[in-house]
């Protein structure tokens, strides 16, 4: 009788085992989101989360241009439109007019100014495609930021927009002129 139910208690753990063992770990599966999970077999798209960083910059003609306007200090920023259209800045940051690059530089340049962008797909908000940004074919859900480059009394220098989405990795430079 012990010896049966030994063997029960066996069964049951070696059952309770197999069954934790067999169960599917959920998570990012996505090798070129932020918190990619190497471990999980099973996908769920709104939990990948990826970056994005856009990059602006301008060269010494820019830099003559400012001269002209009288500006010594470019501010930079980036809007991000609330539900009802208003733009609602996410980041700011400015360049003095001698910060100017004789080069194109690269995204990892330290001097750079560099917004970093963090989404997940399932909360882009926005319907892109086709035109503008970096993003191909047509409905495809994305995040399409506003940036602007001002001087206090002047007003609006140089602004657009940029399309952020599935497809677009890495880094965009953004370059004021």
């Amino acid at each position: 009788m012990l010896q049966s139910l030994k063997a029960g208690v066996n069964l049951v753990l070696i059952g309770a085992l197999m069954t934790a063992g067999c169960r599917r770990k959920e998570g990012c599966t996505d090798p070129t989101a932020s918190n990619y999970c190497r471990d999980c077999n099973r996908a769920k798209n709104e939990v990948c989360e990826f970056e994005y960083a856009i990059a602006f910059w301008f060269d010494t003609t820019f830099a003559r241009y400012l001269a002209q306007l009288g500006v010594d200090t470019l501010f930079l920023r980036i809007s991000d439109p609330d539900p009802q259209g208003n733009p609602k800045e996410v980041w700011h940051s400015f360049y003095h007019r001698s910060e100017a690059f004789l080069t194109e530089p690269s995204c990892e340049d330290s001097k750079v100014r560099k917004f970093l962008f963090r989404y997940r797909i399932a909360d882009m908000p926005d319907v892109c495609g086709g035109g503008g940004g970096i993003l191909g074919g047509g409905g495809s859900r994305c995040w399409r930021l506003s940036y602007s480059a001002y001087y206090p009394g002047a007003g609006e220098i140089r602004g657009g927009y940029i399309t952020v989405g599935p497809g677009s990795t890495g880094c965009e430079k953004v370059q004021l002129r």
